[in-house]
C-alpha cells in the first residue's frame, strides 16, 4: 500500500484532511518494495509447495496515520470518522459513483472491525529486516 497511494493521496490529506469509516482500526501496510522483496526471497529460496506467508508491517490507525502525516508535512491533518453512510455521501461529493463510494465505505467498515489487520507477519523473517515503517515510507512519499 503504503508509497505510491500515498504519494497519490497526499494533496488531498494536505488540503481536506482524512475521512473514512474506519474508526480505530489498524491497517497492517507496508511499501510494495517490502513486499516485492519478501516475494523474492520466497522464489529465491525455493519455499514449501503451498505455503501461505502473511505479509505485512507495523499496524496503525488512521488517526496515526494523520499524526504522521502532519509530522512529516509539518502541517496538521487530521482524521475525521464517519458513520459507512456518510463516508459513502463524503465520496459521491467527490465524483464517485454511488456504487463505488458504497463499496469503498463498506471496506472501511471492515477495517473498523479488524479486516486489514494482520497480527503476524512473515515479512520480517523473509526480508531479513523490519519492515519500512510508515514514517520512513511518508518521507519517501514526500520526496
Amino acid at each position: 500500500m503504503v508509497h505510491r497511494e500515498l504519494r497519490n493521496q497526499l494533496p488531498v490529506y494536505l488540503e481536506h484532511g482524512i475521512t473514512g469509516a474506519a474508526g480505530d482500526g489498524r491497517v497492517s501496510a507496508a511499501p510494495r518494495r517490502d513486499y516485492a522483496d519478501a516475494a523474492a526471497a520466497v522464489l529465491i529460496a525455493g519455499g514449501p509447495a503451498g505455503a501461505v506467508y502473511e505479509l505485512s508491517g507495523a499496524a496503525f490507525t488512521m488517526t496515526e496515520l494523520a499524526a504522521v502525516v502532519s509530522d512529516a508535512a509539518s502541517q496538521t491533518v487530521h482524521y475525521t470518522n464517519a458513520s459507512e453512510a456518510e463516508y459513502a455521501q463524503v465520496l459521491v461529493g467527490v465524483g464517485l459513483p454511488a456504487a463505488a463510494a458504497a463499496m469503498i465505505a463498506d471496506a472501511d467498515t471492515g477495517l473498523s472491525q479488524g479486516a486489514l489487520f494482520v497480527p503476524e507477519t512473515h515479512l520480517e523473517e523473509l526480508t531479513g529486516r523490519p519492515a519500512t515503517a510508515l514514517a520512513d515510507a511518508l518521507r519517501e512519499a514526500l520526496a
